[in-house]
């Protein structure tokens, strides 16, 4: 079953494979969380330095947890302009048709 999955859609072996995704989604939240507490800390002081601040360390820390995998690496970039003109559906429907009609 795992050779049939490899073959079949190697991107997501590889995306499901490595754990550098689940670090970057905690630091993200780590980094957002402080942030907020910045946003929060200057809303209390009054100090609008420090709300703008806490907004972009939290905004950057959103940003952080949503990228995805690194520059250099394909497989997790978005290539759908290299499929063709199919929509997701279409493409699932295909991929199902020809595991269960094509064996």
């Amino acid at each position: 079953m795992e050779a049939a999955l490899s073959a079949d859609d190697p991107r997501l072996v590889s995306a499901l494979s490595g754990r550098p995704r689940s670090a970057r989604l905690l630091y993200g939240i780590l980094i957002a969380l402080g942030g907020m507490a910045l946003l929060l800390g200057g809303l209390i002081a009054k100090s609008v330095p420090l709300g703008v601040l806490g907004f972009i360390t939290c905004l950057g820390g959103i940003l952080t947890s949503l990228s995805g995998g690194s520059v250099g690496n394909p497989a997790s970039g978005y290539r759908g302009a290299t499929r063709g003109k199919k929509n997701w559906s279409s493409r699932l429907e295909e991929r199902w048709e020809r595991r269960n009609f094509d064996q």
